[in-house]
């Protein structure tokens, strides 16, 4: 049977990384968040800090779309898989993610009650699927350096992220499994 993994975490913490060490091995789904920035005229992170509603809007339409594409990719891929012979599928971000940037970014409460309560129903869809469902949680390594770019948010907005993350990888019934046991099962 087929795995869907779905890799978690803040920025620069190793999930390209891996996925482009798997990249021959499973189906590769890319998720980003850019996607969804765009469609707002890519506002700065300083912009998305400062402006609440800005940063509210934006949220609520990134947890939507990668929501939406995790299904389609899940839809899509359910009557391949059998055809792939138990081929994995990975996608490279969580909806639980945007969860956690919406709490660093400080969203309102109604944001982030409205986003739970999305990712508690979409928890629930994903558990009656009939595949494999494993979250890939990647954590902060305090030994690398964050490297700011221009693509990824200050480091504060990402520690923030990661202590978000943290509590929601300990209270999803998602099976979890590590970056080093994803790589081992990796098909």
């Amino acid at each position: 049977m087929s795995t869907l993994y779905m890799f978690s975490g803040s920025s620069a913490v190793g999930k390209t990384t891996t996925l482009n060490a798997v990249r021959h091995k499973v189906a590769v789904n890319e998720l980003t968040a850019r996607t969804v920035r765009e469609q707002f005229g890519t506002p700065s992170w300083v912009d998305i800090m400062k402006d609440r509603n800005l940063a509210n809007s934006i949220q609520m339409a990134q947890l939507r779309y990668f929501i939406q594409r995790v299904q389609e990719i899940a839809r899509n891929n359910l009557n391949v898989l059998d055809k792939l012979r138990g081929q994995d599928i990975v996608v490279e971000r969580s909806p639980w993610d945007v969860l956690g940037y919406s709490v660093a970014f400080n969203c309102s409460a109604d944001v982030i009650a409205q986003q739970e309560k999305l990712l508690a129903q979409f928890e629930d869809w994903l558990i009656d699927l009939d595949v494999n469902v494993k979250l890939v949680p990647f954590v902060i390594d305090p030994a690398i350096p964050y490297v700011q770019i221009p693509e990824r948010p200050p480091e504060n907005i990402r520690d923030a992220c990661h202590k978000k993350l943290q509590l929601i990888w300990r209270t999803t019934l998602i099976d979890k499994i590590t970056p080093t046991g994803f790589m081992n099962s990796a098909r």
